[in-house]
């Protein structure tokens, strides 16, 4: 929708500057300094819709958790170390993120845009069919995991 468009563009506008602005001034800084792009756009991209979808950023840990996921998806076996590695970090992200669905549980029926993750927490919050609180953390796992491949796919491309 436009109202979800324009909630997520001021939530990654503020990050996108704030990424260029500060690899310019490395740049500027070191213009021999080398430097990975790739991981640095996947953190980008985690932490940006971590805050649009859950309200913050994530720890090293919780981004590991995603990557951990990301990877148990292309496990061909349910029994590999791989894919309970990610099993594990889906199960800890869903944890952490409904603690953080709770949290913005006292700003209900306040649309504040300056509170980030308010917007989707508003959308899904008490909606028929969302009562089941299992369904509301995989969700929002699933809502920053499937953005930041897109778009971290997207942004990889470009270059």
């Amino acid at each position: 929708s436009a109202e979800a468009k324009d909630s997520h563009i001021k939530a990654i506008e503020p990050e996108v500057d704030a990424y260029i602005e500060e690899l310019a001034r490395r740049v500027q800084q070191d213009p021999d300094q080398e430097f990975c792009l790739a991981p640095e756009l996947k953190s980008l991209c985690l932490q940006t819709f971590a805050k649009i979808f859950t309200g913050q950023g994530l720890t090293t840990e919780q981004e590991q958790s995603y990557l951990d996921y990301n990877a148990a998806l292309l496990a061909l076996s349910r029994n590999s170390d791989l894919y309970r590695k990610g099993a594990a970090a889906l199960e800890t992200l869903k944890a952490d993120h409904l603690s953080r669905f709770h949290e913005m549980d006292q700003y209900r029926g306040q649309l504040d845009d300056d509170k980030p993750g308010q917007f989707y927490h508003s959308k899904i919050s008490g909606r028929p069919g969302w009562e089941d609180e299992d369904r509301i953390a995989t969700g929002m796992v699933l809502m920053i995991w499937a953005s930041y491949v897109e778009v971290s796919g997207l942004m990889m491309d470009s270059l």
